[in-house]
């Protein structure tokens, strides 16, 4: 759904890959790709062990949640 690599602030060095997917088999399918194999190659290269995690979430609410939970005073 998006991707994006951001730089993090306090460590020049340092970058940040996220990714967004559908479904998890979206996610399995990148996972098996060519442009995946070169991402881990990449982190392979760094001087310290990558940090690898996976979040998932079960559901995503936006301002109907907020319009809910001010109605309920």
């Amino acid at each position: 759904m998006c991707c994006r690599i951001l730089q993090e602030s306090n460590d020049p060095q340092a970058f940040c890959y996220q990714a967004q997917w559908k479904t998890q088999d979206d996610l399995l399918r990148h996972i098996r790709t060519e442009h995946y194999k070169r991402l881990l190659v990449l982190m392979d290269l760094g001087s310290e062990p990558p940090l690898v995690e996976f979040h998932t979430v079960v559901e995503t609410k936006g301002l109907d949640l907020i319009e809910r939970a001010r109605t309920a005073l």
